[in-house]
């Protein structure tokens, strides 16, 4: 994280199918949660809240909660 600020995490992901249309990404900052009704496509989505992040490296675990998610890329756009 190049600044001490409020970032928002964002991934374009491909669902499935209605079992498969989230996935949670977490930090030491907290966890937001991407979800959507668009299915059998690629789309980017932005979370819902901001993440308070610390100058420099930063962890993100991303975490599948359904079968079927595909991410193409995920980054981080500060507020």
């Amino acid at each position: 994280v190049p600044a001490t600020g409020d970032y928002r995490l964002y991934a374009r992901v491909f669902w499935e199918d209605g079992c498969s249309n989230s996935l949670a990404m977490e930090s030491e900052a907290g966890m937001v949660v991407l979800s959507s009704d668009i299915f059998s496509r690629w789309h980017t989505l932005r979370a819902a809240r901001a993440l308070s992040l610390e100058e420099g490296e930063q962890t993100i675990i991303i975490r599948n909660l359904e079968d079927g998610v595909r991410i193409d890329y995920w980054g981080l756009q500060p507020e």
